[in-house]
């Protein structure tokens, strides 16, 4: 039952916490981005280009790209 309840809450949150209506897809991306971002960023002593994150996450630079100005749109909520 608890894990349910947590699932339904994180679905919550993830969905109404959006500005604008982005998919799913981009929703679950955004967060690896910003992840891989801070990782590749300790690595290289720099800012990673689109290519290096995208193949690091295994997706397409225009997936990278997407996700990362949607990623504009989130808002956090209380």
């Amino acid at each position: 039952l608890i894990p349910t309840v947590i699932g339904e809450m994180k679905r919550f949150l993830r969905d109404k916490t959006w500005s604008v209506h982005v998919p799913r897809r981009i929703k679950e991306l955004w967060p690896k981005v910003k992840k891989v971002v801070d990782e590749l960023t300790t690595q290289y002593q720099r800012s990673p280009k689109i290519q290096e994150i995208a193949d690091y996450l295994e997706v397409s630079e225009e997936e990278v790209l997407e996700a990362m100005e949607m990623g504009k749109s989130y808002q956090a909520s209380s």
